[in-house]
């Protein structure tokens, strides 16, 4: 059955358990942390806890995700809620409830009933499939919940697949998203049956989870392969690798899982089911010395002794991760040092295909390694049968990011030097299928991004992270203190244009009071309030020409907005210019921007350059007294509600050219419309400037390249017949 589950106008009400102690058990290969010594050492500081990690994952993500004032969390005292929640700085309601450390299934019972008590929205719980049946037994279906994992096994379908997905989760119920919500499964296991290779799955209930697909993880498929020929398909072809990698001993670890156990089987060599198996092998692929079943501490000393480390893995059916459902064994240090290009992965095509196409997930409680090798994998599925298989951290769309990012590296730390504002991305121009709705500029010291439909999930988070990170090395944001000079007063803006009204948002860093575009030798005044924000980076080529071309003319800026255009004909030698432009408020900006930049043009006489603030359409006897122009720039908004359509307009504007346009002046014709195709464009002006004829078609630069032409912006050059 589903309902629906949408955040109301109030903030929303989380209530928040923690279980310090899910999840201790695994990096011991313990199967599971319901042991009361494992319990005991890990109080004792002698096994690190894994459940704070993994609520501070959370709860950063979170607030890189919302504006905590949307959110009101309520949680029991000490490490089973709110100090997690002072950590990350997120204020809370305090439960009036003594529980006694450590902790323990009876505390976390004392817990829930304070905080069903306090009527919560939601429940966001930290832990394993012990928790969620300790939390199913006293909520059934009475409250909507979510689980953090934490947990060594995780077989329940009440999880988010990582802490990032159940911020995410959290950040479309708080945005107002419909979230569909579904009873789901609670199961656990024999942890003891578990530990001597017995899996005895037991259901305990269902609870209610705000269940995404992208973001919570399905319940784990039971059952062994029963495609046997293709594994031993898959068996042969690793040891067809092992046997042309072994000119020297070779370390070969193999993590759980029926499909890894065939192989070793196969190999000849012993095998634990659940447990992490580790084999060196000498050139004949004979063993000479195993350990079977270890924990991660033995197995990183084990494989230290050996440069070639090859890790066989395989996903989880139905769930689809790779990294950190019951293989925690497998620690982030050791998966650094092997390297990414030493996990290999084996599945059979029916395996993941059952994903329907849900990436593979690493979760090694670990965001940086995670992050830096989400993308793509490569998958064993038979003899000589490799596919390339897309692997996520949470359900991120990392396949846009990382083509992005690829194609930003060779050029950004050049632009970021050089100080130059320049477009970094122009995706309007489709080059990069799939990211036509975003664009990225640079306006020393800010990188301005513009969003042109609501981004994909994280996306915003992942490209901060990377244009922040001096090494450029991977998606992850280093501390203030390590960033280069040239990025240590960096901002990163998102413009969501989508949205109304256009919201300027800072993502990263401040913008500096007195920000400027800088092109060559010449400053412009930026405004970060709104939508345009006062320079157009693709009118390089018109301003190339005018400054070319524009010595001892008389030029006309129509539309002339911030007088950009304006100061670039002084720069270029103008003897003067008129510009004209219902906005006053622009008009004020450009006076600015001519006197930043007086210093280039000293030549100009006092009242050389004029601001007119009237609606263009009804001036034109004005401009005509003004003129004649030897130079008339035509460059108008496409649609400007209640002033200027194009369609309608230009051609009025067009017909009035020959009245303002000296004779063998010049006319620069400029249309920003994507629907109107260059030829449409230029018959429009050849037909209502008859005696204008058309010298040469300015060319877009290589910052804004477009796979179809015709949607560019256009820029004309016409001369006038001389009489």
């Amino acid at each position: 059955m589903s309902t629906g589950l949408v955040a109301s106008a109030r903030a929303l009400r989380i209530g928040w358990l923690v279980n310090p102690f899910a999840g201790v058990g695994g990096a011991e290969g313990n199967k599971g942390s319901d042991d009361a010594a494992i319990q005991a050492r890990a109080a004792q500081g002698e096994i690190p806890l894994r459940a704070p990690l993994r609520a501070q994952q959370f709860l950063a993500a979170l607030s890189e995700l919302i504006d905590p004032a949307l959110l009101v969390f309520v949680c029991p005292p000490g490490a089973m809620g709110a100090q997690h929640l002072e950590a990350a700085g997120l204020s809370y309601e305090l439960l009036d409830v003594a529980l006694v450390q450590p902790s323990s299934a009876a505390e976390t019972d004392k817990a829930l009933t304070a905080l069903v008590e306090a009527k919560p929205d939601l429940l966001v719980f930290v832990g394993g499939d012990g928790t969620a049946r300790d939390v199913c037994r006293n909520l059934g279906e009475s409250l909507p919940v979510l689980g953090i994992p934490s947990g060594v096994k995780m077989h329940s379908g009440v999880f988010a697949i990582t802490p990032e997905g159940g911020a995410q989760v959290l950040a479309d119920l708080v945005a107002g998203k419909l979230t569909a919500l579904l009873r789901q499964e609670v199961r656990d296991i024999d942890e003891q049956a578990f530990r001597e290779g017995v899996v005895r799955s037991r259901h305990y209930g269902e609870m209610l989870v705000p269940a995404e697909n992208q973001y919570v993880q399905h319940v784990k498929q039971g059952g062994m392969e029963v495609e046997e020929l293709v594994l031993m398909d898959i068996a042969a072809q690793l040891r067809e690798r092992l046997e042309d990698q072994a000119t020297s001993p070779v370390c070969v670890v193999f993590a759980p899982g029926s499909t890894t156990r065939f192989i070793q089987q196969e190999f000849g060599l012993e095998s634990t089911l659940l447990g992490v198996d580790v084999f060196a092998l000498d050139e004949t692929l004979a063993v000479i010395e195993q350990k079977l079943d270890v924990n991660s501490r033995d197995l990183e000393q084990f494989c230290a002794q050996y440069d070639n480390v090859k890790i066989v893995l395989t996903a989880i059916g139905g769930q689809g991760h790779v990294i950190g459902r019951g293989n925690q064994q497998l620690s982030p240090a050791l998966l650094r040092r092997v390297g990414k290009s030493s996990l290999w992965l084996v599945a059979t095509k029916t395996k993941l295909e059952s994903l329907a196409s849900r990436p593979l997930i690493i979760d090694s409680a670990d965001a940086d390694l995670d992050r830096a090798w989400s993308g793509f994998i490569p998958v064993t599925c038979g003899y000589r049968d490799t596919v390339l298989y897309r692997v996520g951290i949470g359900g991120a769309r990392l396949d846009e990011i990382q083509r992005l990012t690829a194609h930003l590296a060779p050029v950004l730390d050049d632009v970021l030097a050089a100080g130059q504002s320049r477009r970094l991305f122009h995706g309007r121009g489709g080059t990069l299928p799939g990211l036509e709705w975003c664009c990225i500029d640079y306006f020393a010291p800010v990188i301005f991004i513009t969003l042109f439909k609501e981004p994909p999930p994280m996306f915003l988070a992942q490209l901060v992270d990377y244009l922040a990170n001096p090494s450029r090395e991977g998606l992850v944001a280093r501390p203030h203190s390590s960033l280069t000079d040239e990025t240590r007063s960096l901002a990163i803006v998102a413009q969501h244009r989508y949205s109304k009204p256009v919201d300027n948002q800072v993502l990263f860093g401040e913008i500096p009071t007195y920000w400027l575009a800088q092109c060559g030798d010449l400053r412009f005044q930026l405004e970060a309030q709104h939508q345009n924000i006062g320079f157009f980076l693709d009118a390089a080529p018109v301003r190339d020409w005018l400054l070319a071309n524009a010595r001892g003319k008389r030029v006309l800026n129509l539309f002339a907005y911030t007088c950009a255009l304006s100061v670039v004909a002084c720069a270029g030698g103008a003897e003067s210019v008129v510009n004209i432009d219902m906005a006053r408020k622009a008009l004020a900006v450009g006076r600015h921007n001519h006197k930043l930049n007086e210093t280039q043009f000293a030549h100009l006489p006092r009242g050389a350059v004029q601001y007119l603030p009237h609606n263009i359409l009804n001036s034109w006897g004005k401009l005509k007294k003004m003129g004649p122009y030897d130079i008339v720039i035509s460059d108008p908004p496409s649609y400007q509600k209640g002033s200027f359509v194009l369609s309608a307009d230009y051609p009025k504007v067009l017909r009035r050219m020959g009245d303002l346009v000296s004779a063998g002046g010049v006319l620069i014709a400029c249309a920003n419309a994507p629907e109107l195709p260059l030829a449409a464009f230029k018959e429009m002006v050849e037909t209502h400037c008859p005696e204008f004829a058309c010298l040469e078609q300015l060319v877009n630069n290589a910052d804004f390249p477009d796979v179809d032409p015709d949607r560019a912006l256009k820029m004309l050059i016409f001369r006038r017949a001389a009489e």
